[in-house]
């Protein structure tokens, strides 16, 4: 391995990440999440992401609804529900060629009349959902118009927003549109829990959003009773490999299987999927998975991401190598900024 590859490697070990807050399911009479998947493709160069969540939810309640704190007001949109398929495929097609040479790696719709303290910044119906993007400007507002819009609350609702609200987030709300039904297929029926009802897939929302750092929506309220453990998973599309990080107390269940370089033709057929113009997927193009069989409970947990090289670099051509080292230099700088802001402001 050569100089640049080495130094690369130091620089993202030292990469300290922006830690944001994460989303929350809104529990809907005896509703909960069977499995979490989602491909992030994140744009290092615009500060972008690409938020695309596909969820399957076991239930018997009439509705399916949750809400989620975003950094920024979001893009929504519904992807190809293909993308999740072809960014396994293609994430799967490298690792088998590396393991073929022996160096496989593991890694570990709103009322008229709107509750004060609320600024409605958007309303839509996109993949199967009635949409509402919002402000609130404190959890009291926040818990008053969830209220008024038949959102099951759980206790711990205010002490959950309340950083959300304070760093000014806007918040998704989601409900299954009037007169949709989310699919059923025979997976999902394996999928399903008896104390919970049968499975159901909802369509794959896209949230494009202005970020400084790349995020996932990970901490969830303190919750009375046990929560059943789901199945969560992330394709994370960069022009570097990632690891999982976070702030809490407690220890993450995440397993990182392995981060691989892929073909460069791969970034405009991902972009055509997520509903995306062409070169919102930046090349080179690196997949890192991420998955967890087990990721409840989290109350304490806000999900980031520190930059890596990926396993199969032997070989490739300096300027790979050069994007890489500017992509994860750019990260350090962000952060850097990010916490001396931080700290200067504490």
């Amino acid at each position: 391995m050569g100089w640049l590859s080495r130094s690369l490697i130091v620089a993202a070990a030292g990469l300290a990440c922006v830690a944001w807050p994460c989303a929350y399911l809104v529990q809907n009479g005896n509703i909960a999440p069977a499995s979490e998947n989602v491909v992030i493709l994140w744009d290092h160069v615009n500060k972008r992401q690409h938020f695309v969540r596909d969820t399957v939810f076991s239930t018997n309640a009439k509705e399916i609804a949750y809400i989620i704190p975003l950094p920024s007001q979001p893009e929504l949109a519904e992807a190809d529900p293909e993308l999740f398929i072809s960014v396994e495929r293609a994430w799967g097609s490298a690792q088998r060629g590396w393991e073929q040479r022996g160096r496989a790696v593991g890694w570990v719709g709103c009322e008229a009349s709107i509750p004060g303290g609320i600024e409605i910044l958007e309303e839509k119906t996109v993949a199967g959902y009635d949409a509402t993007v919002l402000k609130a400007k404190d959890p009291a507002a926040l818990r008053a118009w969830l209220e008024k819009n038949e959102f099951p609350l759980p206790p711990a609702i205010t002490q959950w927003a309340e950083p959300y609200t304070k760093g000014e987030f806007v918040f998704v709300a989601l409900k299954l549109a009037k007169g949709s039904v989310a699919t059923q297929t025979a997976e999902d029926v394996r999928e399903g829990r008896d104390d919970q009802g049968p499975a159901f897939r909802t369509g794959a929302l896209r949230m494009s959003f202005a970020t400084d750092q790349p995020y996932y929506p990970y901490r969830e309220p303190v919750s009375a009773t046990p929560r059943p453990p789901r199945e969560w998973r992330v394709m994370f599309v960069s022009t570097t490999g990632v690891l999982p990080m976070t702030q809490g107390q407690n220890p993450l269940s995440i397993r990182t299987e392995g981060s691989y370089l892929v073909k460069d033709d791969q970034a405009a057929s991902f972009a055509r999927l997520a509903g995306l113009p062409a070169g919102a997927v930046r090349t080179p193009v690196v997949i890192t998975k991420l998955t967890s069989s087990d990721s409840t409970p989290r109350p304490d947990k806000d999900l980031t991401f520190a930059s890596t090289l990926p396993d199969n670099l032997e070989r490739r051509e300096p300027w790979v190598l050069l994007v890489m080292g500017a992509g994860i230099a750019l990260l350090m700088y962000v952060s850097a900024r990010f916490w001396a802001k931080r700290t200067r402001s504490g």
